[in-house]
This record gives structure tokens, C-alpha cells and sequence, in this order.
């Protein structure tokens, strides 16, 4: 009985330490999805990630600037979708932030500097302040 008890115990170790975050190495960012988020690489320049019961989704694009500066596609998108007004993030002196709900869902929008002509949208449906949601943020390297 001792036996199997320690067998049992040993492959749930297993199991639990193969149960790694899914990573998505792209062209202009590197994102991590934690272990039972679906990450789905969209094209080049975009990806999605959904919780495991699909009330949080994450996007991430990036695009050219068209000669237009980050403060002035965050006003852009924002109205766009009847959001907040853009706030500078407090970590950057070059990136913003704004709540809207395209669609009637309520999402938190970033939009960050990325290079010379560049730049990136993080969008979240859902809760963008959970732990888990922290993860993915920390995750984010933009190349």
C-alpha cells in the first residue's frame, strides 16, 4: 500500500511539473500563455489568449505608426470605440491607456511605443488585473 501511495504521489509530481506556460515567439513580441490558457498566433503580428473559461481574453498586435504618434492613435482607437479618455501609463512616458467596451464588452486597452515607426495594442476583455493576467503583462517582450 506504502508503495503505491509513493508511486501515486510521484506521478502527480510529474504531471503537475509538466504543466508549463505555452510561449509565442514572434516576429515583434514574445508572449507567455499560463498553463490552460489557448494561445493562438493569428498572423505575424498578432496574437489571442483565452482563459481556460474563456471570461478573460487577451489580443496583441502590432502595426505601423502611418507617421502618427502613439498619443494620437490611443485618441484614435479610443474614440473609436466610445472609450476613456488615453492616459499616459504610469510605467512610460511614451505609452497610454483607456477602458472602452466594443461590442458591449468591457476591455482594458494599452497601446505602447514599439520602435521608431511601430506600435502595439494589448487589449483585455475580462478581468486585466487578476494575478494571472499580471503573468501574461510580465510576459510581454516587444522586439
Amino acid at each position: 500500500m506504502r508503495k503505491r501511495l509513493v508511486l501515486l504521489l510521484a506521478c502527480l509530481v510529474c504531471a503537475v511539473s509538466t504543466a508549463r506556460a505555452e510561449t509565442l515567439d514572434g516576429i515583434f513580441f514574445t508572449i507567455s500563455a499560463p498553463s490552460g490558457w489557448k494561445l493562438t498566433q493569428k498572423n505575424d503580428h498578432a496574437a489571442l489568449l483565452a482563459s481556460p473559461d474563456g471570461l478573460t481574453v487577451f489580443s496583441i498586435t502590432s502595426a505601423e505608426t502611418g507617421g502618427r504618434t502613439i498619443e494620437e492613435l490611443a485618441r484614435a482607437l479610443s474614440e473609436k470605440w466610445d472609450g476613456s479618455a488615453p492616459q499616459k501609463l504610469a510605467s512610460s512616458a511614451d505609452d497610454f491607456e483607456f477602458t472602452a467596451a466594443p461590442d458591449g464588452i468591457s476591455t482594458y486597452f494599452q497601446i505602447l511605443a514599439h520602435g521608431k515607426n511601430r506600435f502595439t495594442v494589448i487589449s483585455v476583455s475580462g478581468s486585466h488585473d487578476s494575478p494571472e493576467a499580471e503573468k501574461i503583462f510580465d510576459s510581454i517582450l516587444l522586439k
